[in-house]
């Protein structure tokens, strides 16, 4: 049976029929017969279920029935089973409840097994597979009980669809997703590798990108398989077979740690025993007088093992766990940058206009991909995506006058860039992302500058717009090979301050963000502090200081030949910190002298009269600018007609630094 092409529904948005068409072209069902499902809801006291009238319609779904069950007229099943015996998609029923639905989706995710798992309509889980053509019943159905049996369910609890196998067999329907919730039904939406639920724009991406062949199924063995020998990381290789010290003489969470690390590279249990038994911290069950079992520990973790994504909104089953069992499931965080950005989380880095956020972002990028520490913290090695969206010829300037500070030839730089801006939400930019970050990945870093720049809604002030937009860029983790950090340069919201440094978009926005980073100058300098505010998860870390540099380089000319200013960012230390806000300071001070000998003076003016000029022996308005705007901060200084002058506080100010500084004249 070919896919179905046929029209959308007379009336249907363009955008509802895309999407509806898309569907039906996933799940082709039975020709003659599908089934709708109708509210309200009726509780079942004994199957402790909500309960829908159900009819048995003839004729196969259509894009009109597809299109009345994303409008939520009723739920649409589907029967996977086509009279010539063949599928276009199958799934497992996983029908309990209270489940673990991060675990199973870590799961599936480490088995590489070809399931988009879906809430189903009662709570329990559809683990759909999608074909690239018709396959047969008959070789489906063991694949689906080998990949249940592998996820560790009990054959009492699922069951598998197609239900039958042959020629015009009779095979019952499954709900699809997405569907009417009735008030009272749990949303009925796809979950990603980490657990979150997902738009259905993103559960139609990755449905279509995970379709298969026939030969693709997993193959099932006859005896039970040895885990395929994988390659080890250098790192944890030396931890397995590091032979101590351990940390207060326990090495419990150092077990832990290895048994998790290569459950998160794929091992299953018999890997992980092979890999580390008799080998460091795991030599204490080779002991015959105090005999431990390996296995069972191993077991015992991979079953209670719960990685569980900082921003799922997904409750977990109700464990109550000894004091031991809680401290065995200690995960143990993946830094990208030791201490400070982890592995698999998304940040907002934000900062107004002029705080360096993108120089910042740049030398972290470049940072990264040399490996060399940051503020005396180990950075993973690793290649990096820029999408330089907001200004690209901008980011195009300050990368090569950084590339040429810092020595290094841009041939020997694995940090990749996308200039422009591009909608996220677009399946066919979403593929050739994909296909090029695997042609060039994996990728450790990704920087999207800026969030507005990336922004596809109207308004920002929308929170259910915002939210998406968020989800949308938390989809980069999932979408890019790699397991990398997103970090997104922001603008703050409108009315910001120094205690208000929160990105637009506000809570909607910070709430899908696992911290907020900031971007901001220290009064009177260049120097500008890498801190955090409103959010972060993890531990609590001191400003980290860069200094901006406004410079050139001979790689940088117009068309007439001439030198092209543009500013780069440099990490400095606590004291040459110090030492420019000493000067800040001071800088501070002299202005407000100078306003108070020439009230109303223009910035050239006052420039001139403290003795600041550029190198080009100009008057440097633009330091003078940005000190009054620090001390407008202060309540120093304000605007009268179009021109600085001092307030009372800072006519006082003024008048106690003169007095100080003629008291310190030598005589």
């Amino acid at each position: 049976m070919n896919r179905p092409d046929n029209a959308t529904t007379a009336g249907a948005g363009a955008q509802a029929g895309n999407t509806a068409e898309r569907l039906s072209k996933l799940f082709v069902g039975n020709e003659h017969r599908h089934v709708k499902n109708f509210g309200p809801p009726v509780w079942d006291e004994e199957k402790q279920k909500w309960k829908l009238k159900t009819t048995t319609d003839d004729g196969p779904a259509t894009l009109t029935h597809w299109s009345q069950h994303l409008y939520r007229s009723y739920i649409l099943s589907v029967i996977p089973l086509l009279s010539d015996g063949t599928c276009w998609f199958a799934c497992i029923d996983y029908d309990k409840y209270e489940l673990d639905y991060i675990k199973i989706c870590h799961d599936i995710v480490a088995s590489k097994f070809p399931l988009l798992p879906v809430i189903s309509k009662s709570g329990g889980l559809h683990l759909f597979v999608f074909f690239k053509e018709p396959v047969k019943a008959e070789l489906v159905i063991p694949a689906l009980h080998y990949m249940a049996a592998r996820l560790g369910f009990e054959k009492k609890d699922y069951e598998v669809f197609p239900t039958s196998a042959g020629e015009d067999k009779f095979s019952r329907a499954i709900s699809m997703p997405y569907g009417n919730m009735f008030d009272v039904l749990p949303e009925q939406s796809a979950l990603a590798g980490h657990g979150n639920r997902q738009l259905l724009e993103t559960c139609l991406y990755l449905a279509e990108k995970m379709r298969i062949t026939a030969a693709e199924l997993p193959e099932i063995p006859k005896e039970s398989p040895q885990q395929e020998s994988r390659r080890i990381p250098l790192a944890l290789q030396t931890a397995i077979l590091s032979t101590g010290p351990y940390p207060g003489n326990d090495r419990s969470p150092i077990t832990a740690s290895i048994i998790w690390q290569l459950r998160d590279l794929g091992f299953d249990a018999d890997g992980i025993k092979t890999a580390v038994e008799g080998h460091g911290p795991f030599a204490r069950y080779d002991d015959k007088e105090k005999p431990k079992d390996l296995k069972a520990d191993i077991d015992r973790i991979i079953t209670k093992y719960d990685l569980r994504h900082p921003n799922s909104r997904i409750v977990p089953k109700f464990s109550m766990q000894s004091s031991a069992e809680f401290v065995t499931n200690f995960v143990p965080p993946d830094y990208l940058i030791d201490g400070l950005i982890q592995r698999r989380f998304i940040y907002s880095m934000t900062g107004p206009t002029g705080e360096g956020k993108t120089s910042v972002a740049l030398l972290l990028a470049l940072f990264v991909d040399r490996g060399w520490k940051l503020d005396n913290r180990e950075i993973d090695k690793g290649k990096v995506l820029f999408l330089a969206g907001e200004n690209p010829d901008d980011v195009r300037m300050r990368w090569i006058k950084l590339l040429d500070d810092m020595k290094v030839n841009a041939d020997e730089v694995n940090v990749f860039f996308v200039p422009g801006s591009f909608a996220l939400s677009k399946q066919g930019l979403r593929d050739q992302i994909m296909k090029a970050s695997e042609a060039n990945g994996p990728f450790a870093l990704i920087i999207v500058d800026t969030s507005a720049a990336f922004f596809e809604g109207d308004d920002e002030n929308i929170n259910t717009q915002m939210m998406a937009h968020a989800k949308r860029l938390r989809g980069l983790i999932d979408l890019i090979a790699g397991n990398p950090t997103v970090i997104v340069t922001s603008h703050p919201v409108k009315h910001f301050s120094r205690e208000n440094m929160i990105p637009r978009g506000g809570g909607a926005f910070l709430n899908e963000m696992d911290g907020n980073l900031t971007c901001m100058k220290v009064d009177g300098t260049m120097v500008t502090e890498l801190h955090w505010q409103g959010k972060f998860r993890g531990i609590d870390f001191a400003a980290i200081p860069f200094r901006l540099e406004v410079g050139k380089t001979d790689k940088l000319k117009d068309s007439k030949g001439r030198h092209i200013w543009t500013v780069i960012a440099r990490s400095i230390t606590e004291k040459e910190r110090d030492a420019a806000e000493h000067t800040g300071q001071k800088n501070k001070a002299q202005l407000l002298v100078a306003m108070a000998k020439m009230p109303g003076a223009s910035l050239a003016d006052l420039a001139k009269e403290v003795g600041w000029t550029t190198k080009d022996g100009k008057p440097y308005r633009s330091r003078v600018q940005r000190l009054l705007s620090a001390l407008r901060e202060d309540k120093l200084v304000k605007k009268e007609s179009g021109r600085w002058v001092l307030t009372k506080a800072g006519a006082k100010e003024a008048g106690t630094v003169a007095a100080q500084e003629e008291l310190e004249m030598p005589f």
